[in-house]
């Protein structure tokens, strides 16, 4: 074994471990060819150990270009790789349950993802648990790499056929993790969006590590409470502020005018840079606004791309943008056609609200400060409509308890108040909740039912699942 720097000797391990684990092609010989190589030397040396210092750089550098992440994603990667062969004969040993055999690594899967540890053999409680547990707590984004590749391992997915189909395969999983997780509103939007098909086709890599990354991002959705605030994190655009205002260059105020609403929405309690973009046109008087379209747009700032959803069919646009210094001017780069859908101009500039230069942006300023202070009801009623909500105002929470085992929910409706009662326990996301959490009383068109809506983080629960008193 050659002598490496100490980073060196990770990267040899961590690229060891994912080649031996075809996560990026089917054998060595073909991953060299996707690499660039001209043979297939440089990648057997790292695979016997007895690689050098250069070998090892030039093969991790070309492993973070043709996978367009971050170093400390990879060095995850290959810890998972390493995790998964550990944990499947673990539960070859002593994690099986009372299922079908065809049915066993869904059992297991839910099994880990809720926390249930009492389904498992008392041996596997006390030998693996505790690993699991601690995983899980300090390797999350490895730990749930892990158990993807453990899921689509024992699901025979087999990556490098011919005819494969990533996107099927991902909308299967999520159909799974769906039935598991009823009502749970936050996670399946959030997956619906990272499983768009032309997120897909511009990100995936065709190989396993596709499995990892995506598998892996919605088992964090729909375990973790925090881990959409973290994804998020790819979209930042933390200096726009929650509401910011927008106009055409030389975009004069007046009757039939059109100003921008970037508004930023709240995900999981937090802000994150994921806006919609509201195109108003302006009325007769400065109160007076009317809701043109709405655009929801994710700011990939890695990538240096602009994810648009537009008609009521929500097709997905990507386009590149630029931005100016101090962000107060935008620039979108796309086609005619991409422009033809979304119609959004090529150039927005932002309106100033407090130190305006200029008669007319003086004028847009005071207009957009007073829309500012109260948003119109037909502007916010537009809004829930596109998010396909109703809010019902006849119904008040007065007060919500929570203690160890129960949440309560006192509503009044016409003078009368009423304790809806539900169980912690009945979903995982209701330990994470507060009686501080905003909640609304909605009509759903997906569901037709009357709910409870955590108003910021977007979890969502039928009426008729409480115990009324």
């Amino acid at each position: 074994m050659k002598e490496l720097t100490p980073v060196n000797q990770d990267k040899q391990v961590a690229l060891k471990m994912m080649i031996d684990g075809c996560l990026f092609a089917p054998s060595t010989s073909a991953l060299a060819k996707r690499l660039g190589y001209k043979g297939k030397t440089s990648l057997y040396r790292i695979q016997q150990e007895e690689a050098s210092d250069k070998a090892v750089e030039e093969a991790w550098d070309k492993l973070i270009a043709f996978t367009d992440c971050e170093e400390n994603t990879l060095f995850a990667a290959a810890r998972a790789v390493g995790y998964c062969r550990n944990f499947k004969r673990a539960v070859k040993e002593e994690g099986r349950g009372p299922v079908a055999p065809e049915n066993q690594h869904k059992w297991v899967l839910m099994g880990v993802m809720k926390d249930d540890s009492a389904r498992f053999s008392e041996k596997f409680q006390r030998e693996v648990w505790p690993e699991m547990t601690d995983l899980r707590k300090e390797d999350n984004e490895a730990f749930w790499m892990m158990m993807a590749l453990y899921y689509f391992d024992e699901e025979g997915v087999m990556v490098y056929d011919k005819d494969f189909d990533l996107l099927a395969i991902l909308e299967e999983f999520h159909q799974l993790l769906q039935r598991n997780y009823e009502n749970c509103e936050r996670p399946r939007n959030s997956v619906n969006n990272i499983f768009r098909k032309e997120t897909i086709d511009a990100c995936s890599r065709g190989c396993v590590w596709d499995l990892l990354l995506y598998g892996g991002l919605a088992l964090m959705h729909y375990a973790e409470p925090d881990a959409m605030n973290r994804t998020a994190q790819a979209y930042v655009l933390y200096n726009l502020g929650d509401d910011s205002y927008w106009t055409a260059p030389d975009m004069v105020y007046g009757e039939g005018a059109h100003v921008w609403h970037l508004m930023e929405l709240s995900i999981g309690g937090g802000r994150h840079g994921v806006y919609y973009a509201m195109e108003l046109a302006v009325g007769r008087n400065k109160e007076e606004f009317s809701v043109v379209q709405i655009i929801p747009m994710l700011f990939n700032e890695s990538q240096g791309f602009i994810q648009m959803e537009v008609t009521q069919e929500r097709k997905i646009v990507i386009a590149s943008y630029e931005w100016n210094d101090d962000n107060t001017e935008l620039q979108i780069k796309a086609t005619k056609d991409q422009h033809a859908c979304y119609a959004i101009p090529t150039r927005l500039q932002r309106i100033n609200l407090d130190n305006p230069e200029g008669k007319d942006a003086k004028i847009w300023a005071n207009v957009m400060r007073g829309y500012d202070k109260n948003v119109p009801d037909n502007v916010l009623q537009a809004v829930y409509e596109f998010d396909g909500i109703e809010y019902l105002s006849e119904y008040e929470i007065k007060n919500v308890s929570i203690d160890r085992h129960t949440m309560t929910i006192c509503v009044e409706k016409d003078g009368e108040c009423t304790d809806y009662t539900i169980s912690i326990q009945r979903y995982d996301f209701l330990k994470t909740l507060l009686p501080s959490d905003i909640i609304g009383v909605v009509h759903l068109k997906r569901t037709a039912q009357l709910s409870f809506r955590w108003v910021d983080k977007a979890y969502v629960i039928p009426m008729s699942e409480f115990e009324v008193k």
